[in-house]
């Protein structure tokens, strides 16, 4: 083999290979999933990119996947410069292959039939083995969790530097440009619900492989992807690598239905257009300016990307109030010197964009770090462009247009976040947050500090943020008096709201991929789990709680087992427990509070969280009680060794053998230290 070319193939995927009838009939298998649920009479593309950038096209009909699956072997085997072979996921009609004179477009596509998640994760170094072993476990127990469980049909591949998920949909077709969009923005919430599904799952070692590995901008109708059992040809670093993509996964179910999610997408599409930051007012970029953008853009120009990044800088160049001819110029300049030969698709993205589109949305495009440094780098421009403004409105918002979900908190303050200092105070050696906010009506900035970023009331914080902004704008982000006019539940729903999205715009400006809850119940959690490890014999399960006599009930808690009624879905446990963490101030208070948090504990406390337990002569207890699969899964996720899983039958043996030879049970004494007042 040339000395450029890199082999990553084991002896195993090179046998593979070799055997064309087993490589045509694992294609065959795949198309045949691909295009289950499409029209027998369908059409799809097979497209074929070479590593000098050409590109070589053929369709086939959906019934014809073995004539296509014999001619994706023999290009593949016949010809080295071919970088991947792909196909469209979604379908079109005879009629549209009769005209089609190359790729197919996103309007000749008539039945969405299939929704991809493109999990690209080695980009800049070739993968080892483990690291593709551990990164598929946490895919695949992301797939199987969010679809797998509802009985939705999936399939999930590898291209040998990234996986792939396709999930079956009910065939869709778009008539309208709002129906392509509301499906843009629903992809983007699937895709980044996955991300974090597989953050959840995924060996803390290689989390910063997964984070942001989620393409959100492959919804567009023609999307094309790899096929699977075919050689996926990557350069890195001047080499480049070959590694045989495969399937992993068919698993049939019953197609994801979008229809409902598409109208509710829609209406919110119309109900709430993109608010505009600037008004275009003729002020124009420095050079120095668009240098500084040019060469942020430039680190996120990647191929397979670059389309969908033009299209979502445009887009957010348009609602900053940025001169097209300056839009222009910087896609152009970043497209010349990172060697793109398809510039003219990238102006044609940018002139639809500011020209033709009714709907300019950015967010499906960006990711969050790179929204908020071209903010930084545009500070001084929104000076300008905004100088002279006056604030007209007493606040940004009002507490009605959160509770209805028309105005996102953490979205309003991560797109005004123009620069985040750390720092820290020598002399007491805390560390502080400064975040520089530029208000859109007068341009004004201001440095602002994060208080109470120390506390678990992340509410508090938010507050003396509002207090702030009016002292320095002159602007409430919430008026406080809407606040105020709230009725007690409505106002308990917004407590938890703001706290949440503090909570997430502080994990925000801190960088911090971790859940910032996790580390203000780190002394909690590691005390809760290190009595489950240490201290809890088993976990007896039975079918529901009214099986047991109370007493046999009470006595299994009491012996350090945790009770796991199956058909509740509860795990009952001792308040003894509690016990075992008393030297950790307020343990059982804030043990509640984090279990809530993980969507453990259900309750506003633990006397909502528990239940009496009726021993007879007036003499009763409690027992606690949390949502089993989430304390499981919740185990998992921290690596906590779970106690054994034991049968009923197994303990009643033990408890029969202690009781006394005159038939009283040595119960009543052990409880004493069970019941609670």
């Amino acid at each position: 083999m040339n000395g450029k070319y890199v082999s990553l193939l084991s002896e195993e995927d090179s046998m593979i290979i070799e055997s064309k009838n087993i490589v045509v009939k694992k294609i065959k298998e795949f198309l045949d999933f691909l295009y289950s649920n499409a029209d027998e009479k369908d059409w799809f593309e097979i497209r074929i990119l070479k590593l000098n950038g050409g590109t070589e096209n053929d369709y086939y009909r959906v019934d014809d996947t073995e004539a296509a699956a014999e001619t994706i072997y023999n290009r593949m085997i016949s010809d080295h410069s071919i970088r991947g072979i792909y196909v469209t996921i979604n379908t079109t009609v005879p009629d549209t292959i009769k005209h089609v004179k190359k790729a197919l477009k996103d309007n000749d596509i008539v039945h969405v039939i299939n929704f991809p998640i493109d999990l690209d994760v080695f980009h800049e170094h070739p993968p080892t083995r483990e690291e593709i072993e551990l990164i598929r476990a946490a895919v695949e127990k992301s797939a199987e969790e969010l679809y797998g469980r509802r009985g939705i049909a999936y399939s999930i591949t590898t291209s040998g530097f990234g996986f792939h998920v396709f999930i079956k949909l009910k065939p869709v077709q778009f008539k309208t440009l709002e129906e392509k969009t509301a499906y843009r923005e629903i992809g983007r919430k699937l895709a980044e619900e996955f991300q974090k599904e597989v953050i959840k799952h995924v060996d803390k070692r290689f989390i910063n492989y997964v984070r942001n590995s989620v393409d959100k901008g492959v919804y567009n109708l023609s999307r094309i992807m790899r096929v699977p059992w075919t050689i996926n040809r990557r350069e890195i670093a001047g080499k480049i690598y070959e590694n045989l993509a495969k399937t992993l996964i068919l698993k049939n179910g019953t197609p994801l239905d979008l229809s409902s999610e598409i109208e509710k997408e829609i209406m919110s599409i119309t109900r709430a257009t993109e608010k505009l930051l600037i008004s275009k007012n003729g002020v124009r970029l420095t050079p120095d300016e668009k240098n500084k953008i040019v060469n942020i853009i430039k680190s996120y120009w990647k191929p397979g990307t670059r389309h969908n990044l033009a299209l979502g800088l445009a887009a957010l160049f348009f609602w900053r109030g940025i001169e097209f001819e300056d839009a222009l110029e910087i896609i152009q300049t970043v497209a010349q010197e990172t060697g793109d030969n398809e510039t003219a698709d990238r102006e044609t993205a940018v002139r639809d964009t500011y020209f033709n589109a009714q709907y300019r949305n950015y967010k499906s495009y960006l990711t969050d770090k790179l929204i908020f440094e071209l903010n930084s780098a545009l500070k001084d421009f929104y000076r300008r462009a905004l100088r002279g403004k006056a604030t007209q409105n007493i606040a940004i918002t009002d507490a009605m247009e959160i509770l209805s979900g028309k105005f996102s908190l953490v979205e309003y303050l991560k797109e005004h976040t123009t620069d985040i200092v750390k720092e820290v105070i020598e002399n007491k050696g805390n560390v502080v947050f400064k975040v520089t906010f530029t208000e859109e009506n007068t341009g004004q900035q201001v440095q602002l500090v994060l208080k109470n970023t120390t506390k678990m009331d992340k509410t508090k914080m938010f507050y003396a943020l509002n207090e702030d902004f009016m002292a320095h704008f002159g602007i409430y982000i919430v008026n406080p008096l809407s606040i105020k006019s709230l009725d007690r539940d409505s106002r308990m729903t917004l407590t938890k709201y703001l706290a949440q999205s503090m909570l997430d715009y502080y994990a925000f400006v801190t960088r911090n991929a971790r859940e910032v809850i996790s580390e203000e119940f780190e002394e909690i959690k590691s005390a809760f789990f290190d009595i489950i490890e240490e201290d809890i014999k088993g976990i007896v399960r039975i079918n529901e709680r009214s099986e047991l006599k109370p007493k046999t009930f009470a006595e299994i808690l009491n012996r350090d087992y945790f009770v796991y009624a199956e058909i509740e879905n509860r795990i009952y446990f001792s308040p003894s427990i509690m016990e075992y963490g008393s030297d950790i101030k307020g343990f059982a208070r804030n043990l509640h509070k984090f279990l809530k948090k993980k969507r453990v504990a259900s309750g506003k406390n633990w006397r909502e969280d528990r239940t009496s337990i009726s021993l007879g002569n007036r003499k009763h207890a409690y027992a606690y009680f949390v949502t089993a699969d989430k304390f499981f899964e919740l185990l998992e996720n921290e690596d906590v060794t779970r106690p054994p899983l034991l049968e009923i039958d197994e303990i009643l043996p033990e408890i029969n053998e202690d009781r006394n030879v005159d038939g009283i049970s040595d119960i009543e004494s052990e409880l004493d230290s069970f019941e609670e007042v």
